[in-house]
């Protein structure tokens, strides 16, 4: 009876619309390694299994988006031209953390997508360490060697919802986890007992994010458009 009121729950967040989160005006090239997307997955999908995971996933989270991930500029050119934005993010198919193209990710999802910019001054970044970190977790992913498969999504899901637990998102395997990872190899997350919980929920809608161990984010943004710029982000 839970689970089904709360699929029951995840559906109608999924049929409404957002009017709550103001339009973001300026292009999506102008974003930098750290700055968090959210998706709100479509349920109107081929298999019955994931759609009764999205709908449990939205309604056991509260909010319609469901799946967070982080964007990364690749400055160095490591994987394809330099500076190319790329989204972040656990790829449950593929059992493991793997990069989206960052425009054709968002194409897909305008007016289901928010962007949540760090604020400025943005904090600076440890570019080598984090480059190092996209290109170990990425490799390990296309070689079938990622710790965090379906079984670590499983655990911590169950922990961090229904057991109400604060797990170590070090070790843990959802998509919030993996950002959280993304992110304290960057620099700007550091592990305190009083940051982790760190889902979906909390990095979406906390209004001091510094509660969870992160710099200042500026409010959602809801991304309708992609927009183009000739003056693309300098790194910092």
């Amino acid at each position: 009876m839970l689970v089904t009121l709360v699929c029951l729950l995840g559906l109608r967040l999924a049929v409404l619309p957002d009017t709550v989160h103001p339009v973001r005006e300026r292009p999506l090239d102008l974003l930098d390694s750290g700055d968090l997307l959210f998706f709100n997955s479509r349920v109107s999908i081929s298999s019955v299994l994931d759609t009764f995971c999205r709908l449990l996933s939205k309604g056991a989270l509260g909010t319609p988006y469901c799946h967070v991930s982080v964007v990364y500029r690749d400055v160095r050119g490591l994987f394809g031209p330099a500076n190319a934005l790329y989204s972040f993010e656990y790829c449950s198919s593929k059992g493991g953390p793997l990069l989206f193209p960052l425009r054709k990710k968002a194409g897909r999802s305008l007016g289901r997508l928010l962007v949540r910019e760090l604020r400025e001054p943005r904090p600076p970044i440890d570019r080598d360490a984090l480059d190092a970190f996209v290109l170990d977790s990425t490799e390990k992913t296309r070689e079938g060697r990622s710790p965090h498969g379906a079984g670590a999504w499983t655990k911590s899901m169950v922990e961090r919802h229904l057991l109400f637990l604060c797990p170590d998102p070090r070790n843990g395997g959802t998509c919030a986890d993996h950002v959280v990872r993304f992110l304290e190899a960057a620099g700007l997350w550091a592990a305190e007992e009083a940051c982790f919980c760190t889902s979906v929920t909390d990095l979406l809608s906390g209004d001091d994010s510094t509660l969870a161990g992160l710099p200042p984010l500026a409010p959602p943004e809801l991304v309708k458009r992609i927009g183009k710029t000739k003056e693309r982000g300098v790194p910092r």
